[in-house]
């Protein structure tokens, strides 16, 4: 029996209400990193010194995800997710107030570090409250939906606090972090083992350890994943490049950009529906095949129209990747697994959007951003034959529970 969202919707326990309430509070404020590098130009820091501060946030959230899967092992999940908002709110409540680039750049890798300790919660309380492989697609789904909402509001209210201040908004950053951390820990844990009970089985006995040995299917899906999101990690990073050299001006910029936004909030709950109904292993194959032909059409695209069009397009990919991804890699891991796994999923995503970026740009600069797209274009291919053959395969460890 097929399930639709409403449905889910309207059974949506109180955990998950509380969820999407606090993320969405905290979303709305997400002001650090859109406007990290023009407030740093403002306070006469260098270009490539701006640059090195934006990958210590990246480094910071790639040690987080691991970091996180150990910790929850051993802290209850209350505890994690409130070293992880008061820690964020500190740091961007200091950052305006500090006067040294060195203090700035421990504090914004204090922000990726503490901003990526609940994510791996997060996945982890989804998966326990989702009896089913569609149920963890549909709430998947639509808490990126809700996340990018959030996010587009962020940008839009920072355009006009930064006009009156720079220092405001990351004071309403750190202020939003607390109130929504409020709402988060109103979330009943019971689902998640305790920490300190598991720690204490493991400290007993060594045998524990193998229960969170991770299956090789799952580091498989964790490598096709990634391949995708580097490859769409250069819509930040070459693409503006790429349009400059086109001789395109910022606004029409502003139009490709927006286009990610406008088709995540409109074409999310269609997709997440047509996801949950859908073997997951093949809706990534899709969004690996639309981002491959995506950026491997950037060779011959030149005309406004059709860059939006290429952006929609692989937009489409990263919808399915925020549906599917982390309900797949739930369906591999057992309860006991799910922490540290989970864990490990959220650091790739943050590597991967630290190494895409700077990849991307030094393969553009040194070999032409020919020889980028064809690259792009390749390891997606890889991705949907891998996720093709897993679907083939049908391997006993990834079926679906529907």
């Amino acid at each position: 029996m097929k399930i639709k969202s409403r449905e889910v919707f309207r059974k949506l326990s109180p955990n998950i209400r509380y969820l999407y309430a606090g993320l969405f509070i905290n979303g709305i404020a997400t002001f650090v990193m859109p406007y990290l590098a023009i407030f740093l130009k403002s306070r006469e820091v260098s270009t490539s010194l701006v640059g090195l501060m934006v990958a210590l946030y990246g480094l910071g959230a790639t040690i987080a995800g691991p970091l996180s899967g150990f910790l929850m092992q051993r802290y209850h999940p209350r505890k994690l997710l409130t070293m992880s908002f008061v820690g964020s709110a500190i740091a961007s409540l200091l950052i305006p107030l500090s006067s040294t680039p060195l203090l700035i750049a421990f504090l914004v890798f204090l922000i990726g570090l503490c901003g990526g300790l609940f994510r791996p919660v997060v996945q982890v309380l989804i998966l326990s409250e989702a009896p089913d492989k569609e149920q963890s697609v549909i709430l998947f789904g639509y808490l990126y939906w809700l996340t990018n909402i959030g996010f587009a509001l962020s940008a839009l209210f920072g355009g006009w606090l930064s006009a009156i201040s720079f220092e405001l908004i990351f004071y309403l950053d750190g202020l939003t972090c607390i109130l929504g951390l409020l709402v988060l820990r109103r979330i009943d844990f019971h689902a998640i083992s305790s920490g300190s009970e598991i720690s204490q089985t493991q400290a007993a006995n060594h045998q524990s350890i193998g229960k969170a040995r991770l299956p090789i299917t799952y580091w498989g899906v964790v490598i096709l994943i990634f391949f995708i999101l580097i490859t769409q990690t250069q819509a930040w990073a070459a693409e503006p490049l790429l349009v400059k050299n086109l001789g395109l001006s910022t606004s029409d910029w502003g139009y490709i950009t927006a286009c990610n936004g406008i088709t995540i909030v409109l074409l999310q709950p269609a997709v997440t529906n047509i996801s949950a109904k859908s073997d997951l292993r093949v809706m990534l194959a899709i969004s690996a095949g639309l981002t491959g032909i995506a950026f491997f059409a950037l060779h011959w695209l030149s005309a406004l129209p059709m860059l939006m069009l290429h952006t929609v397009v692989w937009s489409v990919g990263e919808v399915i990747v925020g549906a599917c991804g982390a309900a797949l890699i739930g369906t591999l891991l057992t309860e006991d697994q799910r922490p540290t796994g989970m864990g490990g999923y959220s650091g790739m995503f943050a590597a991967a959007t630290m190494l895409g970026p700077a990849g991307g740009t030094f393969i553009a600069d040194k070999f032409g951003f020919g020889n980028l797209w064809s690259l792009c274009a390749l390891v997606c291919a890889v991705s949907v034959i891998g996720f093709l053959l897993l679907a083939v395969l049908n391997d006993e460890n990834i079926e679906s529970h529907a």
